[in-house]
């Protein structure tokens, strides 16, 4: 069960750097800012610009805490379960059989939630932030820049990529599971 999060987690925090939204250039210099004070700046403090109104600044002070916490759990994941791959390998059958039972689990968990996704994109990203954030200090007017920064397409292309990058590594990991070397 360790692989989950590790997997996850892994492709998660490589889309965070890597798939950015595309915005007007006017509002290019603000994104770069903000991604930098998400992803880079050790601090725990609000974002220092009057661009942005108190209740956005406070939330990407508890998306930045969020984002702290994952990247944690991630590497603490992610070094146990290759510890353990490594301290458990040995190309045998019941080695075989609990790398196919982690990617069955894997596949499931991540079908279920893109079966949801894809029912109602807006309804599960809104679960999502009532699991990770307090109260409704998510929930902004359509018009805030913060929206504009952050539209909700961008995060219907990052569930998108990320979950097919997930399954795409739980498959190959199946069929690393049924080799026979």
């Amino acid at each position: 069960m360790v692989a989950f999060p590790a997997i996850m987690l892994t492709w998660f925090f490589v889309l965070l750097y890597w798939l950015h939204p595309t915005l007007p250039p006017e509002l290019t210099p603000l994104s770069n800012w903000l991604w930098d004070y998400l992803l880079h700046n050790p601090h725990f403090d609000l974002p220092n610009t009057d661009l942005l109104v108190m209740r956005e600044r406070r939330h990407m002070l508890d998306v930045k805490h969020a984002l702290f916490d994952m990247r944690h759990v991630w590497w603490f994941s992610l070094g146990l379960w290759l510890s353990l791959l490594a301290a458990q390998y040995r190309p045998t059958t019941q080695w075989r059989l609990a790398l196919r039972m982690t990617t069955y689990v894997g596949v499931a968990i991540v079908s279920i939630a893109g079966i949801m996704a894809t029912v109602d994109f807006h309804a599960s990203f809104n679960l999502l932030h009532y699991l990770f954030f307090t109260g409704r200090s998510w929930v902004f007017p359509a018009g805030s820049l913060i929206i504009q920064l952050f539209p909700l397409n961008y995060f219907e292309q990052f569930f998108m990529i990320w979950s097919g990058l997930a399954i795409s590594t739980w498959v190959g990991l199946w069929w690393i599971s049924r080799s026979d070397t």
